[in-house]
């Protein structure tokens, strides 16, 4: 039997022979539909419904990626940056978080998540400015315009199918600029 799921957790680079740099936190959602789980596990969820798991993960955790491969991209800065790196920058931070605050946030509340999203965009911010995790930016920055479309284009599709008129101002620049 497969089970239909979703894993929420970043690899940031390989260790050899057999294995990855990870982070700490990991979720595995499952969509019960007659399946038994073979383990339990606090990471383990087991679920009716995977859309909400997915939205979190595309539209917040993925959607910052590319918020932050787009400054990159722009900005000049080293083949090396890393994810945690950019964001020990404060002005760069406060950019990410205002975006998350003003039209991410928001944009999930039309779906009736707000709450949800405000605690996966804390979660997330923790999780990009791990120092442990040498997530380069670079890496994350390949196939950009696509990562665009799927990350931030289908998120503008999702919020604008139920309220038309939001305002996402900066998102939609950065989808319109790769459309």
């Amino acid at each position: 039997m497969f089970a239909d799921c979703l894993v929420d957790r970043i690899v940031s680079g390989a260790i050899e022979p057999v294995g990855a740099v990870a982070e700490p936190y990991a979720l595995w959602a499952i969509r019960r539909e007659n399946f038994e789980p073979l383990l339990t596990h606090q990471a383990v969820v087991m679920t009716d419904n995977l859309e909400p798991f997915e939205r979190l993960k595309l539209h917040i955790l993925n959607l910052g990626h590319t918020l932050l491969a787009e400054e990159w991209i722009g900005s000049g800065r080293k083949l090396t940056e890393t994810v945690s790196r950019m964001l020990s920058d404060s002005k760069t931070l406060a950019r990410l978080a205002d975006i998350y605050a003003c039209e991410v946030v928001p944009g999930f509340g039309v779906h009736g998540m707000a709450e949800q999203a405000e605690r996966y965009v804390q979660t997330t911010i923790e999780r990009l400015r791990n120092p442990f995790l040498e997530h380069r930016i670079a890496d994350i920055a390949n196939n950009h315009p696509a990562k665009v479309g799927r990350r931030i284009g289908a998120f503008l599709d999702w919020v604008h199918a139920t309220d038309p008129q939001m305002p996402l101002p900066r998102l939609i620049a950065i989808a319109n600029a790769h459309a």
